[in-house]
């Protein structure tokens, strides 16, 4: 049986001081639960761009949108875990 994790994707853009305080939350919580980690570039596309322009930074955990413009570590830590459980089930 092939165990899957939770899918995090990380949606942000170069200078975005919410970003980078963001993705230290994430690097924290990835010793303490695994997830797979996607980071995209919102400057990249147009549509990201003015889907996401003023809200990055953006985490969508499984496709599912989680956090915008601040991220809670417990928080993070207990959606994370909550789908981690509901992968097992």
């Amino acid at each position: 049986m092939t165990k899957h994790y939770p899918h995090l994707r990380f949606y942000t853009k170069e200078s975005c001081h919410l970003c980078d305080v963001a993705f230290e939350i994430v690097v924290r919580i990835s010793k303490k639960i695994k997830f797979t980690l996607e980071t995209v570039d919102i400057t990249q596309s147009d549509d990201l761009m003015m889907k996401y322009g003023i809200e990055i930074p953006v985490i969508e955990i499984n496709g599912n949108l989680e956090f915008k413009h601040k991220v809670n570590a417990k928080h993070l830590l207990r959606r994370l875990k909550n789908y981690s459980e509901a992968q097992i089930s």
